[in-house]
């Protein structure tokens, strides 16, 4: 994504100086919000894995401190979270 954002950086420049026309300004700019969106996808394909992964091996209550029998009442706010 940093190469996208340097690249519509300078893109910008160039328009703002004269040497480029606003359809380059216009695609650069695009390419840059299509960088972010894939930065963002995949950081919520990680996150989605990791909650996965501890799911399945048994990790996730007890490492966020869910209690199985609150859980099953309804009763998991405990407050501010604790870490």
């Amino acid at each position: 994504m940093a190469a996208s954002q340097q690249t519509a950086d300078a893109e910008q420049v160039r328009w703002n100086e004269g040497y480029s026309t606003l359809e380059k300004v216009y695609q650069t700019q695009i390419d840059l919000v299509n960088a972010q969106i894939a930065e963002i996808q995949s950081r919520v394909n990680y996150a989605k894995a990791v909650v996965a992964a501890e799911g399945a091996a048994g990790t996730f209550n007890p490492h966020y401190g869910i209690v199985f029998e609150d859980a099953l009442k309804g009763d998991l706010w405990k407050g501010p979270a604790l870490r």
